[in-house]
């Protein structure tokens, strides 16, 4: 069994791969990553989301959001990274579940894993919607996902989870809520 200080070490190397991972990610997901930046229609959506810094930060350091040339590809493209962010925090709990002995605390880890899936289901079919124009029902679709990242890291405090799992979860409620906020907006008609 690895040490303390080497098992401390790997999580905090994985921290940093993580965070290089989001400071780097500039795949395209789904919008046309050579358009010109839209920088009034990320200053526009991200005062509406729960951490505006967060938010301008994010979407402004992936090309894809950045060069989004509509709110609707905007969203679609905000929806796939939150489609991925939820699949690294599922990986992220997976790899501390390793670690876990306890029952009860792997129950915890198992219902958010369970909550993840779903929540990854339930964006697909969002994305899905927002493509077609069918906002309003995405709307419904976000609004019984957006707080799966937050509920998560609630359960998971009783069990004191590694950095690299709060760090993925709190990412993961970033990027739930600005699609939120994004369909919000293209369901009241304002892209």
């Amino acid at each position: 069994m690895e040490s303390p200080n080497a098992l401390s070490f790997i999580l905090k190397l994985m921290l940093v791969f993580y965070l290089l991972n989001i400071a780097a990610n500039n795949v395209n997901y789904g919008s046309a990553a050579n358009t010109k930046p839209k920088i009034n229609l990320i200053s526009a959506i991200c005062p509406k989301t729960s951490n505006p810094k967060k938010c301008l930060f994010l979407l402004n350091v992936n090309s894809s959001t950045r060069g989004a040339p509509t709110l609707r590809d905007l969203g679609v493209v905000t929806l796939g990274i939150s489609i991925n962010k939820a699949n690294t925090s599922i990986r992220s709990i997976n790899n501390s579940l390793r670690f876990v002995d306890k029952p009860p605390t792997k129950q915890i880890y198992e219902a958010c894993i369970d909550k993840f899936k779903s929540s990854i289901d339930m964006l697909s079919e969002a994305k899905q919607m927002v493509t077609a124009n069918n906002f309003a029902p995405a709307r419904k679709v976000l609004e019984q996902v957006v707080h799966v990242p937050s509920t998560c890291q609630k359960e998971l405090a009783k069990a004191g989870p590694p950095t690299v799992v709060r760090l993925a979860n709190a990412i993961s409620d970033w990027f739930f809520d600005i699609a939120f906020v994004i369909v919000k907006e293209l369901e009241a008609g304002k892209n």
